[in-house]
C-alpha cells in the first residue's frame, strides 16, 4: 500500500513539473509574438508588476497589462512581492524575458 502511495505522489510530481515546464514555454512564446507584433525595441520600457495576484508586464503609461502570467504573486518570496508592488522598470525585451525568468519559472 506505502509503495502505490509512493508511485502516485511521484507521477504526480512528475506530471506536475512538465505541466509547469510547458506553461512557462507557452508563456515564452506568447510574449514573443505579442514583442514582435508590437516592434519592440531595445529602449523600450516596461513594467513588470502585481496585477490582480498575478506577474504581470505593462507598457509605459498603460493601465492594463499587455499580458498576464500564470504566476502567482503570493508564491513568490516576500522581497519580490514588494518589488512587484511598486513596479519594476526593464528596458528591451530581451532584459524583460530575463525578468519574467526570473519570476515565473
Amino acid at each position: 500500500m506505502k509503495e502505490y502511495v509512493a508511485i502516485i505522489l511521484t507521477g504526480c510530481i512528475l506530471f506536475a513539473s512538465v505541466f509547469v515546464s510547458a506553461n512557462f514555454e507557452l508563456k515564452e512564446d506568447e510574449l514573443t509574438q505579442t514583442l514582435s507584433q508590437q516592434k519592440a525595441t531595445a529602449s523600450e520600457i516596461y513594467y513588470v508588476k502585481n496585477y490582480k495576484g498575478y506577474v504581470s508586464i505593462f507598457k509605459k503609461n498603460e493601465k492594463s497589462p499587455m499580458i498576464k502570467t500564470d504566476t502567482l504573486v503570493s508564491s513568490l518570496p516576500y522581497d519580490d512581492q514588494d518589488k512587484l508592488k511598486e513596479g519594476i522598470e526593464v528596458k528591451g525585451d530581451t532584459s524583460l524575458r530575463k525578468c519574467l525568468e526570473d519570476f515565473c519559472s
